[in-house]
């Protein structure tokens, strides 16, 4: 081992706290890195598989009833690869140990086991068989939810009649990674399947012999470039049989859902190793400019035997390396952990065939050079002052440092109001202006992190309140099949612990405006309405005009409408006749691109009189009419589905609130690093500098606590103005991370209540307070008499 290996030894022992903490930063930057990206790999791979596997659609269209002759003749239109046909409904399930209805889906499939578009992956069970068509292959999720396995018998309401079914395989589909049902946000797995039946069962149950009212189909490459004008073309063709809705693969609701948490995922993957790897950087750089005054005789001894600089550098940049490699080996096994745990948690929320953990070495490698490279830019500075210098210039003792006043010196009406250890405190953080600065910075991103964990909770709990607590107020929502009269609402009114009921008009339909168009529908809301109050993102409600449309801020700004302005409306259903309607109103929708408009000027509108499409209900029930009431609904021969918002919310609670909530641990640990591993350097880099003037504090009488609190002044001085600069720093970092979750569901909201202000606060007040115990552990240990009679 010759004398730079010698001496590398002996600074990491010397140092080895200080690189300790540095390491710690770099570890978590790293396993932020590997940990984040390794599951927004896993997530894509299993994606991509998956979709491959299905055949998974590139559009859909939802058609009244259309020929399937026609449709075949649709794989010509330019950008289309291929078609297929198939039947939709909505169903209602109805299980024997179950009381209320539960809402399903119903698929055509072929009867034969054959390679289609959005294909069923079995995960138990077969195909049909030749012995019936009253079989059905049952979602798995939702089989998991209700113990379903093959063999046992399902009831299905389809179309008002009751059927019953054998069920004959599980399974899922790329189509529904992420199974919502209509309505909601959040899936259910327990009230909420999807069927797929023999085509021939579909067409007898729903009159749809040699029909389809659903199609799905794959774009060509040249098709994939423009979907909107490949959907356009198809939709013009079947202008005849009434197409309904128009989707492309970007706009699917499940794909929307996966591809909003892919890229809320890249985000983190990229924010949270900057900021770690960057205060890594700054720290080490303080701590080997301190390594490089500290050795300056040594180096210039170094120099003037042969040394010459490049060895030097080699000798500096290899403490940087060190770090870099030791907190990059801590950091992978960090990812990994976190890795495998995310990929576990979105296992349980979304369905996959198979989503595995994987480790990727070229992942790994790419860890360790971003690791090394923000380790080594870390030391150059330092280094770099130590190869200017001549072995003549080295060997003497550095000119002593510029004293002189600092600013507040200058107000001596304020200065002497300030004791004697606030002077000395803040005499030090102004005469050290790059470590200051960096104690600051750090602890404005450390503040960041927390106040942006909290605020994402605040967000999605402000989310879920609002839209349960002042826009949706029934208890429950009976959607029909098709619109009934106002002898449905008095019926709704007569069902057992109803005490009020509203009705909903909904009509399907495109708006267009200029160049733009976007296919929706408009929602009438009676007069004076309470079970359902639009209202802005603050909360504030909003009154649906008497006339004219109340439209989303989100519709209207895509649209390009302004308040006053007309849009063309043309119903997807009926004589499709279009109407110029004016925009009378917008507000600032949290949930979805949604229009509204009163109930009985919709009716006009359109040429209805008290059409309903579904009835808002709020209850006070017993139990003995709780159960009355499921088995009323379970007789209407035209209820589409049961939609119950107090389920709803629970389940959007514990998916979003909880859940996600739980995270929170991980990010505030996360947080603790960045203040330890700063706060650590700078303090004990401060004593090291500053030992002698410590120790005679203790000749002078001076208890250790005493000594301790004039550098807890300089800490709270330091770290108090980051956390003031990291607060607006983290509303910012939580506006840009709830961006990528925005999709045309839903809009989170950056919110951050008093509650998240002041727990971002007292945690980094906490950690501060924390690491100073450390540093007093060290005062208190200090050899004040070798300490005066210590050499530069």
């Amino acid at each position: 081992m010759n004398v730079l290996d010698r001496k590398l030894r002996r600074d990491l022992v010397a140092l080895r706290g200080m690189l300790l903490a540095v390491v710690s930063i770099v570890a978590v930057g790293i396993g932020s890195l590997v940990g984040f990206q390794a599951t927004t790999d896993n997530l894509a791979a299993a994606r991509d598989d998956y979709y491959a596997r299905c055949r998974m659609a590139d559009f859909w269209l939802e058609l009244k009833k259309a020929p399937l002759a026609s449709l075949s003749t649709l794989a010509s239109t330019p950008g289309v690869e291929r078609l297929r046909g198939r039947i939709a409904a909505a169903v209602i399930v109805d299980l024997p140990a179950v009381e209320e209805p539960i809402a399903g889906l119903l698929l055509s499939m072929p009867a034969r086991r054959e390679q289609v578009i959005n294909d069923v992956v079995l995960t138990a069970g077969s195909w049909f068989s030749n012995g019936g068509d009253d079989q059905v292959i049952v979602s798995k999720k939702f089989a998991e939810a209700r113990g379903l396995i093959p063999g046992d018998r399902v009831h299905l309401i389809v179309d008002g009649q009751r059927k019953t079914l054998r069920v004959v395989g599980v399974g899922i589909s790329a189509e529904f990674v992420d199974l919502i049902p209509p309505g909601a946000i959040t899936p259910a797995p327990a009230d909420y399947g999807v069927f797929y039946v023999p085509r021939k069962f579909a067409e007898d149950a729903l009159d749809m012999a040699g029909a389809a009212n659903s199609v799905v189909g794959l774009l060509t490459r040249a098709g994939r470039a423009d979907p909107a004008l490949v959907l356009e073309r198809l939709s013009q063709r079947l202008t005849p049989y009434g197409v309904f809705s128009t989707t492309t693969l970007a706009q699917q609701a499940s794909n929307l859902n996966l591809t909003s948490e892919l890229g809320g995922l890249a985000t983190m993957a990229t924010m949270m190793p900057l900021i770690f790897l960057t205060v890594a950087a700054l720290v080490l750089n303080i701590l080997m400019m301190r390594l490089a005054a500290q050795q300056r005789v040594i180096v210039g001894t170094l120099k003037a035997l042969g040394y010459d600089n490049r060895s030097l550098f080699v000798h500096f940049v290899e403490v940087g390396i060190l770090v870099g490699l030791v907190g990059a080996i801590m950091g992978c096994l960090l990812g990994i952990g976190i890795g495998a745990a995310l990929t576990q948690w979105y296992e349980g929320l979304f369905t996959f065939p198979a989503l595995r953990s994987r480790l990727d070495p070229g992942l790994m490698l790419l860890a360790l050079v971003i690791a090394l490279l923000f380790s080594v830019l870390g030391t150059l500075r330092g280094v770099r002052h130590v190869t200017r210098m001549s072995p003549a210039e080295a060997m003497h003792p550095p000119t002593p440092p510029v004293g002189g006043a600092i600013f507040l010196e200058r107000l001596p009406g304020l200065w002497r109001r300030l004791g004697f250890f606030w002077q000395m405190a803040l005499r030090n953080i102004f005469r050290n202006r790059s470590r200051s600065l960096v104690g600051v910075f750090a602890a404005a991103l450390g503040t960041a992190i927390l106040v942006s964990t909290f605020g994402m909770v605040d967000s999605l709990k402000y989310m879920v309140e609002l839209q349960f607590g002042k826009v949706m107020l029934a208890d429950f929502t009976l959607s029909f099949r098709s619109a009934v009269d106002g002898g449905g609402l008095y019926d709704a009114r007569r069902l057992p612990g109803v005490t009020l009921a509203e009705p909903l008009f909904y009509v399907a339909g495109s708006f267009e405006h200029a160049n733009h168009r976007h296919r929706g529908g408009v929602v009438g809301l009676a007069s004076g309405a309470t079970l359902t109050v639009p209202g802005n993102a603050d909360g504030s409600p909003v009154r649906v005009p008497e006339q004219g449309l109340l439209m989303a801020k989100r519709l209207a700004e895509r649209l390009h409408l302004e308040v006053g302005d007309r849009v063309r409306l043309t119903p997807t259903k009926g004589t499709r006749q279009p109407y110029e309607v004016s925009v009378t109103g917008v507000f600032d929708s949290l949930f979805g691109l949604g229009v509204y408009a009163n109930y009985r000027w919709l009716n006009a509108l359109v040429g209805e009189a008290s059409a309903i499409s579904s009835i808002q209900l709020r209850v006070a029930q017993t139990s003995a009419e709780r159960r009355a009431f499921f088995a009323e609904l379970k007789r209407m021969p035209t209820l589409l589905s049961v939609q119950d918002l107090a389920k709803e919310r629970a389940s959007l609670w514990q998916t979003l609130v909880v859940k996600l909530g739980s995270m929170s641990y991980v990010m505030i640990l996360f947080g603790a690093v960045i203040f330890f591993g700063s706060i650590l350097n700078a303090a004990l880099i401060g004593l090291i500098e500053r030992r002698r003037e410590m120790a005679t504090y203790r000749v002078l009488g001076y208890r250790p606590g005493e000594v301790g609190a004039m550098a807890l002044r300089e800490s709270l001085v330091l770290n108090l103005s980051g956390i003031l600069l990291g607060l607006p720093l983290g509303w910012w970092m939580l506006v840009g991370m709830n961006r990528q979750y925005t999709n045309d569901l839903y809009v989170l909201p950056p919110v951050v209540t008093a509650s998240g202000w002041l727990w971002s606060c007292a945690l980094a007040i906490g950690f501060v307070l924390i690491a100073q115990l450390v540093v007093q552990r060290e005062i208190n240990r200090m050899n004040w008499n070798e300490a005066l009679s210590m050499k530069e």
